[in-house]
């Protein structure tokens, strides 16, 4: 991929990739284990009640805002992976 079209990635593009880095360093055995943390914005629903309905069940759940998207288990610490576009 071109350095003009790295930079148009969506943040769901980027973590895609860095999830695909993520692979190769754990057959590697250079990490763990890693997994994304799903704890997205229902609020983009189309309809509203929806979206109230489904933020409402995942914060009974536990979903609390300002979570990491992604959790990667080294052998002696855990990292906490925020993906931002800017």
């Amino acid at each position: 991929m071109t350095g003009s079209k790295l930079l148009n990635l969506t943040e769901y593009q980027e973590q895609v990739l860095f999830v695909s880095y993520l692979q190769k360093l754990k057959l590697e055995k250079k990490i763990i284990e890693y997994f994304a943390i799903a704890n997205e914005n229902n609020m983009s629903f189309t309809n509203k009640t929806v979206a109230i309905i489904q933020s409402n069940k995942a914060k009974a759940s536990g979903k609390k805002s300002g979570v990491s998207d992604i959790c990667i288990i080294l052998k002696n610490r855990v990292l906490f992976i925020e993906m931002k576009k800017v």
